[in-house]
């Protein structure tokens, strides 16, 4: 799940290198009313509000005092610095008075979302004391830049001190690399909210590409079952392919409840055609948080209603209703009929749903009364070199679908009893046969 502001600090990730310092001032160089190493383009203190204070400084003769008694924030701002993608800045300051305190950075990035071109900030540090006390935070930027302004972020003051900083100094560090965490860790939650335990922290993960948007941006999972899928709000330079398997850094957000991997750094895509494979759920458990960016199948389910004004409609095989939505493929469904449905579970607007990918994902169910769950299939010879034999129970009419792979599909039918399939002209390789949901694995030479 996903919120705009957050950290992208590596302070707690692992151990800091100090490098050299670009930044230091202690606050005593005013002029015209202002401290002339601050105030950049990204002040929205009014001017009454940054007070000079001539006394009881750490270092030189003056600190800043500033107020803002109201619970929204106010930047205060560095004059433009040179910064460089993916490099890490220690900032150290002293403050002390009472009040909300947190560092950031204007690093002019192509805004993402909302966020005008700011790193996430840091963690607000509750400062209630009459001493100064010195404070360090680390923050990554994301872009290189000469016209970055570091940021302190201040709120909910308190009279008469508000907040005073004297003497800040910002460094380049190296930080340690975050430890590798699967998609599991970062989705699995207990939590009422489906907060991830991971949020607003930097984690470096990497999975399989199941989905992906017009825009490039993409869906990616680990393996199959609950907790394992999750979307990407990233857009690479060379647009990635379903199966590549990628790796990178990000940042864990929540954005309206939904959880995603966001300012992502170190992206690298390792291999290309992966087989991965959709979870078979029910339409109960694609419309939960454990199955939110899995690709899930849900297997005779009747349209009990047809388009909305938003290009949605309600399947249900008798657990649940779940929403399918237009966002990737649209389709247009017969109320009364049963569908399989593949597609990626989305949340948006306070509902999950199943977001189709291709026409490939929606097909009208062929259902007999001595159809079962899983049903037993035999498949043979394997491996295969002219004919492929699919035999199942006589009767029972299910459909058939072959794919490589890369998850291209190959064939698509329905049989009842046995079929036999022409694989001649096949390109030798790894290939795999999907009966209702259930997938077998089979070989041609």
């Amino acid at each position: 799940m996903k919120k705009i502001l957050s950290i992208l600090s590596l302070a707690l990730i692992g151990g800091v290198m100090h490098a050299q310092v670009i930044f230091s001032s202690d606050l005593s160089s005013w002029s015209d009313g202002n401290p002339t190493d601050f105030m950049g383009t990204k002040t929205n203190f009014a001017a009454a509000d940054i007070i000079e204070v001539d006394s009881g400084s750490q270092y030189g003769s003056s600190n800043v005092r500033l107020v803002n008694a109201t619970s929204g924030h106010k930047r205060f701002s560095t004059q433009p610095l040179s910064v460089e993608n993916e490099q890490s800045y220690e900032i150290k300051f002293w403050a002390k008075g009472q009040g909300d305190i947190r560092t950031g950075l204007f690093d002019d990035h192509t805004p993402i979302g909302s966020d005008g071109g700011f790193v996430p900030y840091n963690s607000y540090i509750t400062v209630n004391t009459s001493t100064l006390t010195e404070y360090t935070q680390v923050i990554t930027s994301t872009n290189t830049s000469d016209i970055a302004e570091f940021v302190f972020s201040i709120r909910n003051t308190v009279a008469p001190t508000h907040i005073e900083i004297d003497s800040v100094s910002i460094s380049l560090v190296e930080v340690t690399p975050p430890t590798p965490v699967g998609i599991y860790d970062i989705q699995y939650t207990t939590d009422p909210s489906g907060d991830s335990p991971l949020k607003d922290q930097v984690v470096m993960t990497g999975g399989i590409v199941t989905a992906k948007r017009n825009d490039g941006r993409f869906w990616i999972q680990n393996g199959t079952g609950p907790w394992r899928g999750i979307y990407v709000y990233y857009q690479p330079t060379t647009p990635v392919e379903l199966g590549d398997s990628v790796t990178f850094t990000a940042t864990v957000l929540e954005y309206f409840n939904l959880t995603e991997l966001n300012y992502i750094n170190n992206f690298e895509v390792v291999s290309s055609g992966n087989f991965f494979m959709a979870n078979v759920v029910s339409t109960a458990e694609a419309n939960s948080e454990a199955y939110e960016g899995c690709l899930v199948r849900v297997n005779n389910a009747t349209c009990t209603t047809g388009l909305n004004s938003y290009n949605e409609w309600i399947v249900n095989d008798g657990s649940g209703n779940v929403k399918v939505d237009d966002f990737l493929y649209m389709y247009t469904p017969t109320v009364g009929t049963a569908y399989n449905v593949t597609g990626i579970v989305d949340y948006s607007f306070e509902e999950f749903k199943i977001l189709p990918r291709t026409a490939n994902d929606v097909s009208v169910a062929v259902v007999s009364v001595e159809e079962t769950d899983a049903p037993t299939v035999s498949i043979y010879p394997i491996p295969a070199q002219e004919t492929l034999n699919i035999e199942f129970a006589a009767g029972t009419v299910h459909e058939i679908i072959i794919t490589d792979a890369n998850g291209k599909q190959i064939e698509r039918f329905n049989a009842n009893g046995i079929a036999r399939v022409n694989v001649a002209d096949y390109a030798p390789g790894v290939y795999f046969v999907n009966v209702n949901g259930h997938v077998t694995r089979f070989v041609k030479q």
